[in-house]
């Protein structure tokens, strides 16, 4: 099997040139017939040369293989990079677009319900402001009741913490129980004798009338 004569070499490197056919005389290296040197090698040497051969070409073909399986294998990353790039560039796109018709559509949703968001705060605010005008005149009527009345301190105590509605109901249904307690007709002899209550008998007074 003939490959290239770069081979021959191992075999005359270490005799200087003396081998046999290379002539003792420094003969040129082109002068040099592989083929024919070959021929005169014994069979061991021809099937050792052989056999180097075989395995350097298998060698160079599986490097060759390998360096197309991986020139193959780089390509198809780069390919499969550019087209998950696109891929995802085109989602991207797909989402952006998608969310602007999202907030679009909320946009004009709100400018549809401003106006009536607009109508609901005010009827709050006139309703805010007539409860305030009925709260105000309800303690001003409060405080008239209560000066009118001139309730003692331990009925004051108990209509403390309440609002000024419970304190008005709580007026309006023992109006007359007040009254008999101030010591008008009717009002029975305090402990004293003299038709005053004590504090106890008026708190105590007040406590039956709740």
């Amino acid at each position: 099997m003939r490959f290239g004569q770069l081979n021959h070499r191992v075999f005359f490197d270490g005799d200087g040139g003396g081998g046999s056919g290379g002539g003792g005389d420094g003969g040129k290296p082109e002068d040099f017939n592989y083929e024919t040197w070959l021929k005169e090698q014994p069979e061991n040497v021809r099937a050792a040369l052989a056999k180097h051969g075989e395995e350097s070409v298998k060698g160079l073909k599986a490097a060759l293989d390998a360096e197309r399986e991986a020139r193959k294998a780089a390509e198809k990353g780069k390919a499969d990079r550019e087209r998950e790039r696109k891929e995802a560039e085109e989602k991207a796109l797909e989402e952006q677009k998608k969310f602007q018709e999202l907030a679009d559509a909320r946009k004009a949703k709100l400018d549809e319900l401003e106006p009536k968001v607009q109508t609901v705060a005010q009827e709050r605010d006139a309703l805010k402001a007539q409860a305030d005008d009925q709260a105000a005149v309800l303690t001003e009527f409060l405080a008239a009741e209560l000066k009118a009345l001139n309730l003692d301190e331990p009925t004051k105590e108990l209509l403390t913490g309440k609002s000024a509605v419970e304190q008005l109901r709580w007026i309006a249904k023992n109006r007359e129980k007040l009254t008999t307690a101030k010591g008008l007709p009717g009002t029975p002899l305090g402990s004293g004798g003299n038709g005053k209550l004590t504090d106890e008998e008026k708190r105590k007074q007040a406590v039956k009338i709740w």
